[in-house]
Protein backbone atom coordinates (compact mmCIF):
# COMPACT_ATOMS: atom_id res chain seq x y z
CA UNK A 1 0.00 0.00 0.00
CA UNK A 2 0.64 3.85 -0.30
CA UNK A 3 0.26 7.10 0.90
CA UNK A 4 -2.88 9.02 -0.90
CA UNK A 5 -5.80 8.26 -2.71
CA UNK A 6 -7.19 10.55 -5.35
CA UNK A 7 -5.18 13.43 -3.82
CA UNK A 8 -6.05 12.83 -0.37
CA UNK A 9 -3.46 11.41 2.03
CA UNK A 10 -1.58 11.66 5.18
CA UNK A 11 2.06 11.92 5.05
CA UNK A 12 3.85 13.34 8.42
CA UNK A 13 7.31 14.04 10.30
CA UNK A 14 6.39 13.67 13.60
CA UNK A 15 9.50 15.33 15.34
CA UNK A 16 10.14 15.93 18.82
CA UNK A 17 13.45 18.30 19.75
CA UNK A 18 14.54 20.52 22.53
CA UNK A 19 16.65 23.52 21.81
CA UNK A 20 17.50 27.10 23.37
CA UNK A 21 18.30 27.78 26.96
CA UNK A 22 15.30 26.54 28.41
CA UNK A 23 15.84 23.02 26.63
CA UNK A 24 12.37 23.25 26.01
CA UNK A 25 10.83 19.38 24.62
CA UNK A 26 8.82 20.79 21.69
CA UNK A 27 6.88 18.82 19.14
CA UNK A 28 6.54 20.20 15.72
CA UNK A 29 4.06 18.03 12.97
CA UNK A 30 5.50 18.72 9.46
CA UNK A 31 3.04 17.60 6.64
CA UNK A 32 4.00 17.66 3.00
CA UNK A 33 1.87 19.82 1.07
CA UNK A 34 0.94 18.26 -1.94
CA UNK A 35 1.83 14.46 -2.90
CA UNK A 36 3.78 16.59 -5.64
CA UNK A 37 6.54 16.69 -3.00
CA UNK A 38 7.38 13.13 -3.73
CA UNK A 39 8.86 11.16 -5.91
CA UNK A 40 9.02 7.33 -6.80
CA UNK A 41 12.05 6.60 -8.78
CA UNK A 42 12.57 2.66 -10.82
CA UNK A 43 15.90 1.87 -9.32
CA UNK A 44 16.78 -0.27 -13.00
CA UNK A 45 15.97 2.28 -15.42
CA UNK A 46 16.08 5.61 -13.28
CA UNK A 47 12.69 7.17 -14.71
CA UNK A 48 11.16 9.27 -12.27
CA UNK A 49 7.46 9.20 -11.15
CA UNK A 50 6.49 12.24 -9.93
CA UNK A 51 2.45 12.70 -10.38
CA UNK A 52 1.20 9.16 -8.64
CA UNK A 53 -1.70 9.52 -6.56
CA UNK A 54 0.35 7.83 -3.96
CA UNK A 55 3.96 6.15 -2.93
CA UNK A 56 4.01 2.61 -3.36
CA UNK A 57 6.86 1.45 -0.39
CA UNK A 58 8.86 0.09 -1.79
CA UNK A 59 7.30 -1.73 -4.93
CA UNK A 60 4.95 -0.97 -7.83
CA UNK A 61 5.74 -3.32 -10.59
CA UNK A 62 9.47 -2.94 -9.75
CA UNK A 63 12.02 -2.44 -6.59
CA UNK A 64 12.10 1.80 -6.35
CA UNK A 65 13.30 4.48 -4.11
CA UNK A 66 10.74 6.93 -2.56
CA UNK A 67 11.30 10.35 -1.42
CA UNK A 68 9.38 12.86 0.50
CA UNK A 69 10.36 16.08 0.69
CA UNK A 70 8.68 17.75 3.95
CA UNK A 71 9.02 21.97 3.27
CA UNK A 72 8.99 24.36 6.17
CA UNK A 73 10.50 22.08 8.68
CA UNK A 74 10.96 24.84 11.52
CA UNK A 75 13.29 22.89 13.81
CA UNK A 76 16.31 25.02 14.82
CA UNK A 77 19.64 24.50 13.95
CA UNK A 78 21.76 22.22 16.01
CA UNK A 79 18.49 21.43 18.12
CA UNK A 80 18.49 18.16 19.96
CA UNK A 81 16.14 16.25 18.08
CA UNK A 82 14.92 13.52 20.66
CA UNK A 83 12.01 11.30 18.67
CA UNK A 84 11.07 11.46 15.16
CA UNK A 85 8.69 9.21 13.24
CA UNK A 86 6.97 9.09 9.73
CA UNK A 87 3.15 8.71 9.67
CA UNK A 88 1.38 7.22 6.65
CA UNK A 89 -2.26 6.80 6.12
CA UNK A 90 -2.57 3.51 3.48
CA UNK A 91 -4.61 4.40 0.91
CA UNK A 92 -5.08 0.61 -0.07
CA UNK A 93 -4.59 -3.20 0.83
CA UNK A 94 -3.70 -5.95 -1.70
CA UNK A 95 -5.08 -9.15 -0.92
CA UNK A 96 -2.73 -11.65 -0.91
CA UNK A 97 0.04 -9.75 -0.91
CA UNK A 98 1.81 -9.01 2.75
CA UNK A 99 3.93 -6.56 4.32
CA UNK A 100 5.91 -8.65 6.07
CA UNK A 101 9.00 -9.34 3.84
CA UNK A 102 9.68 -6.11 3.15
CA UNK A 103 12.51 -3.96 4.48
CA UNK A 104 13.13 -0.34 3.97
CA UNK A 105 15.97 1.46 4.48
CA UNK A 106 15.43 5.09 5.62
CA UNK A 107 18.16 7.54 5.49
CA UNK A 108 17.90 11.49 4.62
CA UNK A 109 19.25 13.60 1.94
CA UNK A 110 22.53 15.16 3.36
CA UNK A 111 21.78 18.42 2.33
CA UNK A 112 20.16 21.53 4.80
CA UNK A 113 18.17 22.64 2.12
CA UNK A 114 17.53 20.30 -0.50
CA UNK A 115 16.68 20.85 -3.94
CA UNK A 116 12.71 19.97 -5.17
CA UNK A 117 12.40 16.27 -6.76
CA UNK A 118 12.84 16.29 -10.51
CA UNK A 119 11.93 14.40 -13.39
CA UNK A 120 15.98 13.95 -13.96
CA UNK A 121 16.64 10.36 -14.35
CA UNK A 122 18.48 8.54 -11.25
CA UNK A 123 17.25 12.15 -9.21
CA UNK A 124 17.08 10.59 -6.47
CA UNK A 125 20.33 8.04 -6.27
CA UNK A 126 22.07 10.40 -7.24
CA UNK A 127 21.40 12.95 -4.03
CA UNK A 128 24.03 12.17 -1.44
CA UNK A 129 22.44 10.41 1.43
CA UNK A 130 22.82 11.39 5.35
CA UNK A 131 25.38 8.66 7.22
CA UNK A 132 22.77 7.81 9.53
CA UNK A 133 20.38 5.39 8.59
CA UNK A 134 17.64 3.25 9.99
CA UNK A 135 15.59 -0.07 9.02
CA UNK A 136 12.07 -0.32 9.30
CA UNK A 137 10.01 -3.82 8.41
CA UNK A 138 6.22 -2.38 8.52
CA UNK A 139 3.12 -4.23 9.77
CA UNK A 140 0.83 -5.31 7.41
CA UNK A 141 -1.84 -3.09 6.41
CA UNK A 142 -5.42 -4.12 8.36
CA UNK A 143 -7.69 -1.69 6.12
CA UNK A 144 -7.48 1.52 4.19
CA UNK A 145 -6.84 4.37 6.18
CA UNK A 146 -5.11 2.21 8.94
CA UNK A 147 -1.88 4.18 9.68
CA UNK A 148 1.42 3.05 9.48
CA UNK A 149 4.39 4.43 11.48
CA UNK A 150 8.02 4.27 10.68
CA UNK A 151 10.32 3.82 13.38
CA UNK A 152 11.80 6.28 15.51
CA UNK A 153 14.42 8.00 12.40
CA UNK A 154 15.84 10.68 14.89
CA UNK A 155 19.40 9.80 14.14
CA UNK A 156 18.72 11.21 10.34
CA UNK A 157 17.02 14.25 11.12
CA UNK A 158 19.23 14.98 13.89
CA UNK A 159 22.00 15.09 10.99
CA UNK A 160 20.64 16.81 8.78
CA UNK A 161 19.34 19.93 11.25
CA UNK A 162 23.61 19.79 12.28
CA UNK A 163 24.37 20.27 8.64
CA UNK A 164 25.75 23.78 8.63
CA UNK A 165 23.31 25.02 6.10
CA UNK A 166 20.37 24.34 8.36
CA UNK A 167 17.77 26.94 9.48
CA UNK A 168 14.93 26.75 10.67
CA UNK A 169 11.48 26.22 7.65
CA UNK A 170 14.48 25.00 5.06
CA UNK A 171 13.43 21.50 3.58
CA UNK A 172 13.70 18.24 4.62
CA UNK A 173 14.35 15.06 2.45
Amino acid sequence: GGAGEHGTYSVTLNCQYSAGAANVEVTGYFPIAEIAESGEEDVATGVMYLTSSDLEIMHDGAEQVVAIHFPNVDVPAGATVTSAIISFDVDEVRPGQSDADVTVSIFGEASGDPAAISDTAFDLSSRTPTTAAVVWNPEAAGAEHDMMYTVDVSSVVQEIVGLPNWAPGNALM
